[in-house]
C-alpha cells in the first residue's frame, strides 16, 4: 500500500511509521522538518507547511491508498488538504480525540453528542475539542465510506513530548514520599498506550476500515497512577497534595497535566475492540514508562511547579 502521512514525526507518528514499515508499505511523510526521521528506503520525506497551498502542491500526486492526518487542529487545514490532494486519496484516516464530546462521562460512545462548532480558531484547551470535531466533519463531507475517524483518549507512553505523564513521575521522585492527592485533584481519566493506539491504526489501514471509533483503555484515577509511581520509588510516609496548597503556591489546578477540566472521563471502546483493538494493562504501561522516561527534558513550567510543590513540603 501507498500511505501519505501529514505530520507523524513525533510521538504517535513515529510509532505508527514503525508499524507500517513492518508491513513493507510505501510511506510518504509530509512535515515541517523540525523533527527529522531516521533515513529509511521505504520512507519519502517532503518538507513543507500544511497551511500553505504551494507546499502541499509539492507532494507527489501518486494514488495513495490512505492519507493519515495526525496533526490537523483546524477545519481550514483539512479543507485545504482536500482541495489540493483529494483526487489522489483513496481513503482518509484522521486522528481526532475523545474531547470532541460534549460530556466525557460515563461510558461515552461514538453516538454521544459532540461539542458545538465554534468560530474561534485559536487553539487552546477550551477550543481544542470543538475544533477537532469540525475537522472530522470536514473530512466526513468527502464521503463516510472513505473516512476513518479515530478518537483516542489521553495517549501515554515513552516519547510523549508534552511531558504530561512524566510530570507526575518526576514529582513523585522529587518528593521521595508516598504522594497522594486530595479529593478535588483525584480526577478519573482514560488512557491509551501509544503502542496499542498505533497497532490498531496500522491494522485498520490494512483491513481498509472506515467509520468512527473511540480508542481508549481503562479509566484510572490520578491517585492510582501516583500510587504506582511512588511504590516504585519510595517507601517513606505519605504526603497529600491539595487544591488549597496549590492556591497558596499560586498554581492553578487547571495548569497541571490531566486536570484542565473538572469532569471525570470514561469512554466506551467496544466498537474498536470488535475490530481488533487490544489494550495492555495500565500497570504494564506505567512500568514501561517509568523505566524509559528518565532522559526526557520537562518543559520549564512543569519543572518550576515541581520545585514549588516539593519546597512547600520541606
Amino acid at each position: 500500500m501507498k500511505i501519505l502521512i501529514i505530520g507523524g514525526t513525533r510521538f504517535q507518528g513515529k510509532y505508527l511509521i514503525n508499524h507500517l514499515l513492518e508491513k513493507n508499505y510505501e510511506i510518504t511523510v509530509f512535515h515541517r522538518g523540525l523533527h527529522p526521521l531516521s533515513p529509511h528506503t521505504q520512507i519519502r520525506e517532503i518538507l513543507g507547511d500544511r497551511n500553505e497551498k504551494k507546499d502541499l502542491q509539492t507532494i507527489p500526486h501518486a494514488d495513495y491508498d490512505w492519507l493519515v492526518d495526525t496533526c490537523a487542529y483546524s477545519p481550514i487545514q483539512c479543507k485545504l488538504v482536500s482541495r489540493v490532494l483529494g483526487s489522489h486519496l483513496n481513503k482518509i484516516c484522521f486522528i481526532s480525540t475523545t474531547y470532541v464530546y460534549k460530556t466525557l462521562f460515563p461510558e461515552v460512545d461514538e453516538l454521544s453528542f459532540l461539542k458545538d462548532p465554534i468560530s474561534d480558531t485559536t487553539i487552546n484547551h477550551q477550543t481544542y475539542g470543538a475544533l477537532k470535531g469540525m475537522c472530522e466533519q470536514e473530512y466526513l463531507s468527502l464521503g463516510k465510506d472513505k473516512v476513518l475517524i479515530l478518537r483516542p483518549s489521553v495517549i501515554v507512553g515513552h516519547g510523549d513530548h508534552t511531558g504530561r505523564l512524566d510530570f507526575w513521575l518526576r514529582l513523585s521522585k522529587t518528593m521521595n514520599r508516598q504522594l497522594q492527592v486530595g479529593t478535588s485533584l483525584n480526577k478519573q481519566f482514560s488512557v491509551i498506550d501509544v503502542r496499542d493506539l498505533t497497532s490498531f491504526t496500522a491494522n485498520a489501514l490494512r483491513i481498509q476500515l472506515t467509520g468512527i471509533f473511540n480508542v481508549s483503555g481503562k479509566a484510572i484515577r490520578l491517585s492510582e497512577i501516583l500510587a504506582f509511581f511512588t511504590h516504585e520509588h519510595s517507601k517513606e510516609r505519605s504526603l497529600t497534595l491539595t487544591t488549597q496548597q496549590l492556591i497558596l503556591l499560586g498554581i492553578e489546578k487547571s495548569h497541571l497535566p490531566y486536570l484542565m477540566t473538572e469532569e471525570d472521563e470514561e469512554f466506551n471502546s467496544q466498537k474498536a475492540s470488535g475490530k481488533g483493538l487490544v489494550t495492555r494493562s495500565i500497570e504494564e504501561t506505567l512500568r514501561d514508562f517509568s523505566q524509559e522516561a528518565s532522559n526526557f527534558i520537562l518543559p520549564s513550567f512543569y519543572t518550576d511547579v515541581i520545585n514549588s510543590i516539593a519546597n512547600s513540603f520541606t
